[in-house]
């Protein structure tokens, strides 16, 4: 039961990022390759890809490959969802 409690709790973490919070709110949308969260961000691609790298290690998103061309996509929908409902 603890491991459940240290799991959200870095969750709720990560999503207490303003950048990782807007992340997740696009993916909530549709999938996004790097290219479109850079342009929709504002940040640099090593930025980018240190907020994308945690929220992929905590299971959130996942990435797939399209040629030389990476996409994310929302994993965890649920907890997401709850968060960002009054963001939409």
């Amino acid at each position: 039961m603890s491991d459940n409690f240290e799991e959200i709790a870095n969750i709720l973490k990560a999503m207490g990022h303003p950048t990782r919070l807007k992340i997740l709110f696009f993916l909530a949308q549709k999938k996004h390759c790097v290219c479109e969260l850079l342009s929709k961000l504002g940040i640099n691609q090593p930025n980018l890809s240190q907020h994308l790298a945690i929220l992929r290690n905590l299971g959130l998103i996942k990435d797939e490959r399209n040629g030389n061309m990476v996409i994310y996509k929302l994993v965890n929908n649920r907890i997401v969802e709850t968060v960002l409902k009054n963001l939409k």
